[in-house]
């Protein structure tokens, strides 16, 4: 059979075989929907004609581009698989698989699988564990206390050609000094004082409260700088 007019029914219509539709097809109803089931009568894809809520049941393949103007809620693992890597170098540019022009918030871990840069500025809240060594290009500047709890390890002060010039060990806490020591407060010294160079003191008044002094210089100058 066929119809080149308007056809109206006021029943349900089955059609058994394939069904083209060479124009718009309008669903013009309230409180129905549009469905798509399989052969034991479950729905599929529903479109709701209030609302135009739609329930795809399937895995659903987009081929170009999509658009979505709001929320999109996924209550499942989602999983990109598009594996363009981002640039780390230079200005900051978003060339990479996932790009995210808005902020984050993310309320679970992060794992990050390859290198990560950060071109603004970086606050963290909680505790910082690294577990290899970092490489700090600017200034270092801490407001607390700064721990360093090994042992068999040193805390170092090197030069651009990475020759020690101020260590402290973490066994026993001896210091190595290369360079000159400037003290502007008095200093306290708690066991043996050993100078292998000259020793020049320029105060007013020299107090030495020793029991026993050995001088193995049997020459001794007095008044030298008057005599």
């Amino acid at each position: 059979a066929s119809s080149t007019g308007n056809v109206a029914t006021d029943g349900t219509l089955v059609v058994q075989g394939q069904t083209t539709i060479n124009d718009s097809l309008i669903v013009d109803a309230s409180n129905e929907n549009f469905k798509i089931q399989n052969g034991s009568s479950v729905d599929k894809f529903t479109v709701d004609t209030d609302n135009g809520n739609t329930n795809i049941i399937g895995e659903v393949t987009v081929g170009g581009a999509t658009q979505i103007n709001n929320t999109l809620g996924v209550s499942n693992v989602t999983t990109i698989t598009r594996n363009t890597q981002q640039t780390l170098t230079g200005s900051y540019a978003a060339d990479g698989a996932f790009k995210l022009t808005g902020g984050a918030g993310i309320g679970k871990n992060l794992a990050v699988g390859e290198g990560l840069r950060v071109y603004g500025g970086t606050e963290l809240t909680g505790a910082l564990d690294l577990n290899n060594s970092a490489d700090i290009s600017g200034a270092l500047v801490t407001h607390d206390d700064v721990t360093i709890t090994a042992d068999n390890k040193f805390f170092k002060i090197q030069n651009g050609s990475a020759a020690d010039k101020f260590t402290v060990d973490t066994d026993n806490g001896n210091i190595v000094s290369q360079g000159q020591l400037t003290v502007a407060g008095d200093a306290a010294l708690q066991s043996d004082l050993v100078v292998t160079g000259n020793l020049t003191v320029n105060g007013t008044t020299t107090t030495v409260n020793s029991t026993v002094t050995t001088i193995d210089d049997p020459i001794i100058t007095v008044g030298g700088d008057t005599a």
